[in-house]
């Protein structure tokens, strides 16, 4: 999914599933506006998942 995204946008669905046969499904929707991640968000990510690799 690309940002951004906006509040009450549908992003995906849940579905569950019994003996191969759907029961249920409902859609999963944004609780709040997203916008893009700018360089020094993208930067400070790349780092931490340097220092928490496998954790």
């Amino acid at each position: 999914m690309k940002a951004p995204v906006k509040k009450g946008q549908v992003v995906g669905s849940i579905v569950i599933k019994q003996g191969g046969n759907e029961i249920a499904k409902t859609d999963l929707v944004a609780g709040a506006d997203c916008g893009e991640a700018g360089m020094w968000t993208l930067f400070k990510r790349t780092v931490k998942n340097w220092f928490t690799f496998g954790e």
